[in-house]
C-alpha cells in the first residue's frame, strides 16, 4: 500500500509547490507591468 500511496504524496506535493510558484510568478509579472500598460494608454487606471 505504500508502494502506491508514497508516489502520489510525492507528486501531489511537487504539483502544489508548482501551483504556488506559478501563482507567486504570475502575481509579480502583472504588477510589475500594471503601470507600464497604463502608461502606454495613456490613462490612469479607473480614468474612464
Amino acid at each position: 500500500m505504500k508502494a502506491v500511496i508514497q508516489p502520489l504524496a510525492w507528486g501531489l506535493a511537487l504539483a502544489t509547490i508548482l501551483a504556488l510558484a506559478s501563482g507567486v510568478a504570475l502575481d509579480m509579472a502583472v504588477h510589475s507591468t500594471m503601470p507600464a500598460a497604463a502608461h502606454v494608454q495613456g490613462t490612469a487606471p479607473g480614468a474612464h
